[in-house]
């Protein structure tokens, strides 16, 4: 489903995959075949899953993010603030 290769010039591992019919290229950033090849068993998991409708991103309300940034927020300037304000949302720290 997924394989792994060496692309030129590049140290790391690559993943190439399908999903959907489109094409994903991304780099693995491991040097080691080992560790690549667990990360593409991974990779391929979550595309079965995924693909069975099995991963659900659960709906969640933008009222449960905010004490989160206002805790992290502190004095940061509003560029941070606003980069900080996107982490929080789209990756759930």
């Amino acid at each position: 489903m997924a394989s792994i290769y060496k692309k030129d010039g590049s140290p790391y591992w690559w993943i190439c995959y399908y999903v959907e019919g489109r094409k994903h290229d991304k780099s693995l950033k491991v040097h080691n075949k080992e560790a690549a090849i667990r990360l593409r068993n991974k990779i391929e998991e979550q595309i079965v899953l995924g693909e069975a409708g099995l991963l659900v991103q659960e709906e969640r309300s933008i009222d449960e993010f905010v004490p989160i940034f206002i805790a992290l927020s502190g004095n940061l300037g509003i560029l941070m603030q606003v980069i900080l304000w996107l982490a929080v949302c789209l990756y759930r720290i």
